[in-house]
């Protein structure tokens, strides 16, 4: 079967990142039969390292399609019958950089240049900006034009399209038709979109329509805003159709199209960029009539954790609605609220409550499902575990229940890690992010990240921690695409650096952190977590033996406490610090005190997000002792807990540190089946283990071997058969290679491997 081709011109337009992780996705899955060819003028934010690896891109950059001197030379002597001389050539190939556009316009001038002398003169005067050059070269190219080909140029070079019937609608010329073929045979730098170039669509070439649209502007300010009122009434496409309204000045109009936009990306519950700008450059008088378009920019800012440049707009819009009586935009307001502002939870849960009991029947699914978070953030601040466990069920039950398209996104927006240690444990959300993952199209990019996100959370509690980490990378993956959410942000990056400390990848965690850090002091929403992640780097020091460096870090911690105290899971990681350097220092009464104090604390917070668990530490410190009774019963009687919550992965929180009492606990026979392989993977590297390259990852002997059977091309049944395993062990190996050369198929980590001498 031959191959289909799918073009995609001008991918440099494209801003959704949607179409971009739809486009990733169907390149990864592309089939035999077809090809992509993707024109753009700068890389766009798809997957191009690992097609590249894989030897599945083929790139064609400016290099390649730029003129060299005798392509230069041919195009105006042979093409074009100018008879330059080899310098004149050689002056235009420098100048221009063999760019093609701009050569075709000095073509089109030199031409009319009939006098040699002056045509060299011409040539030794031009300068070397594209842009200044294109535009001092169409000013040329158009004056030569007849009058009424300079004037259907300049009316129609608003519109991004070009088709007989908008043409002639923007120019209200009946000899559009006839006009566009002119334009088209004198090569006018107008490209066919379409195969049918008698009815098009076209378009001009940017640099030309730029020119044209700077020329329109200044010679006929006047006709400017008329024009695009025209083009605006027969234009379909929303995004042109405001940006017409928009040059034309039609406020109201602009506004209106804008409600419509926003209300869609409203229920998808991620507003776009160009809606925020546009409503933005709007007058200030038309924002204040249209109290929506001030809430569609607090949405906008709110989710990405910018809650003070959110807060004025939806202010304003918040006093707009009850002065309008308008319920639904009351209830908009106040999810909005719901999003940024965790200080004051109790009085927004009892506007909702009112919310629910006055006007229920006008509550969409996601507005139940806000409500429903809002309790359960409100009882963890509170620590309500068993509200939480009703509202969870309840807001989890909505979601799956509902044929809205935003319900399963506000659902996973609002589920942190913290819901896991609910009452009934982690099931009812692992079944409810199985099901949504089942549910999501390759379009629903939000609900992608928070499934991903939580089913790494989910596998990380549950030990599984390399499915932990591919699906946490994958959500971070599509969180930078998008350019963030607010605390799923912060909530992905604690399983990042947890992580890290779990594999010993100190390095990992400090470069991770350190980058982190810059959008942790921009984002506000990340400050009720600056206290975590302190603690998190302060551990990943004392687990190091740079004591003197976890102390620094404890003074910042302490340094930043509010005036009003603590919170209670922030004062458990102060102690936990304290206690662990206190350890260190040799005064194991202090720390006992303290680690015991945290115990108390965390009989209250339960969750171990952006914490570690107090008796875990206190076994460690009784290890150390060689009271091992006493360690051995702090170890029996969180695992008793942590089986019952299904989330025995807690232990490996504790990293290297709780090695001693895992192995004293196998000697006496202490739960070996959930024990021995948390051991094994948080034991000291295996000194015959191969270290990556500019990593502090490592390769164990067995992965080794199965990367290097890998490279044969062997199967994972050949693999087992010649290392006598079963397949299920060698896929668990396929895996954790992936994970560890950050490689999406086997090939790419072959390719990897083979690029840092590891085969």
């Amino acid at each position: 079967q031959s191959p289909s081709v799918l073009i995609l011109d001008d991918y440099h337009t494209i801003i959704d990142p949607a179409i971009h992780q739809f486009l990733t996705y169907l390149l990864d899955y592309l089939p035999p039969s077809l090809r992509v060819v993707i024109v753009t003028r700068y890389d766009p934010p798809l997957s191009l390292a690992r097609l590249r690896a894989r030897g599945q891109l083929a790139e064609i950059r400016l290099p390649q399609l730029s003129f060299d001197d005798d392509e230069t030379a041919a195009f105006f002597n042979q093409r074009h019958q100018l008879q330059l001389t080899g310098e004149e050539v050689s002056t235009l190939q420098r100048q221009t950089e063999g760019w093609i556009a701009g050569l075709q316009l000095l073509a089109m001038v030199l031409v009319t240049i009939k006098d040699s002398q002056a045509r060299s003169t011409y040539i030794h005067h031009l300068n070397s900006a594209n842009r200044a050059i294109f535009a001092l070269l169409a000013e040329e190219v158009l004056a030569h034009q007849p009058p009424d080909i300079q004037d259907f140029l300049l009316k129609t070079s608003i519109l991004p399209e070009l088709t007989p019937a908008n043409c002639r609608a923007v120019t209200q010329n009946n000899a559009a038709l006839r006009l566009l073929a002119a334009v088209y045979e004198r090569n006018l730098f107008l490209n066919v979109l379409a195969p049918d170039a008698l009815n098009g669509p076209f378009r001009y070439h940017d640099l030309f329509s730029s020119f044209l649209q700077e020329r329109l502007k200044a010679d006929r300010p006047e006709q400017w805003r008329d024009l695009h009122r025209r083009a605006a009434q027969v234009t379909v496409g929303s995004e042109q159709k405001l940006m017409h309204l928009m040059s034309a000045e039609l406020w109201d109009e602009a506004a209106d199209l804008l409600e419509q936009m926003g209300q869609v990306d409203t229920e998808r519950r991620f507003t776009r960029r160009i809606v925020i700008t546009t409503i933005e450059a709007l007058p200030k008088s038309i924002q204040q009539a249209h109290p929506w378009l001030l809430l569609y920019v607090a949405q906008y800012y709110a989710v990405r954790g910018y809650v003070e440049t959110a807060a004025p707009w939806l202010a304003q819009a918040t006093a707009c609605f009850h002065e309008q009586g308008d319920e639904l935009g009351q209830i908009e307001a106040l999810t909005a609220r719901a999003m940024t502002d965790t200080l004051n939870t109790a009085e927004i849960v009892q506007a909702f409550r009112q919310k629910v009991d006055t006007v229920g029947d006008i509550l969409r699914p996601d507005h139940r499902i806000i409500y429903h978070g809002t309790e359960q953030w409100h009882a963890i601040a509170n620590q309500e575990w068993s509200t939480l466990t009703r509202h969870l069920q309840a807001g989890m039950q909505v979601a799956l229940q509902s044929s809205d398209p935003g319900a399963l996104t506000m659902a996973g927006l609002i589920l942190g890690p913290q819901m896991l240690f609910n009452h009934d444990g982690i099931a009812p959300i692992e079944e409810f992010v199985w099901r949504s993952s089942q549910s999501a199209q390759p379009t629903d990019w939000i609900l992608q990240i928070c499934t991903h996100a939580l089913l790494g959370y989910i596998r990380f509690l549950q030990g599984r921690v390399d499915e932990a980490e591919q699906a946490i990378h994958r959500s971070h993956r599509l969180l930078q695409e998008i350019g963030g959410l607010a605390w799923i942000d912060d909530h992905v990056s604690w399983l990042i650096l947890a992580l890290a400390l779990t594999r010993r990848a100190y390095r990992t965690f400090d470069d991770f952190f350190t980058t982190q850090s810059v959008r942790w002091e921009t984002q506000e929403t990340s400050a009720g977590y600056h206290q975590g992640f302190l603690y998190l780097r302060g551990r990943s020091f004392w687990l190091q033996g740079r004591t003197a460096e976890a102390q620094t870090v404890l003074a910042q911690m302490e340094a930043h406490r509010p005036p009003s105290g603590y919170k209670t899971e922030d004062e458990e990681r102060r102690l936990l610090l304290a206690g662990l350097i206190a350890m260190d220092t040799g005064d194991t009464g202090t720390a006992k005190r303290y680690l015991r104090q945290a115990a108390a604390l965390h009989e209250r917070v339960r969750h171990t997000v952006l914490l570690t668990h107090p008796r875990l530490t206190l076994a460690t410190l009784y290890g150390r002792q060689n009271r091992w009774d006493e360690a051995l019963d702090e170890l029996h009687a969180v695992l008793e807990q942590l089986k019952a919550q299904g989330t025995p992965g807690v232990i490996l929180q504790e990293g290297e540190s709780i090695v001693p009492v895992l192995n004293h606990a196998l000697k006496q026979g202490l739960e070996p089946e959930l024990l021995q392989p948390f051991l094994t993977m948080l034991q000291p590297v295996d000194t015959q283990t191969i270290p990556l390259p500019n990593s502090d990852r490592y390769l164990t002997p067995r992965e080794s071997e199965v990367l290097h059977l890998l490279a044969t091309g062997a199967t994972n049944r050949a693999i087992a058969a010649e290392l006598y395993v079963t397949e299920r062990t060698v896929k668990a190996h396929v895996t954790r290679i992936l994970t560890k050369l950050d490689a999406a198929t086997r090939t790419e980590a072959v390719t990897k491997a083979g690029r840092l001498g590891l085969i």
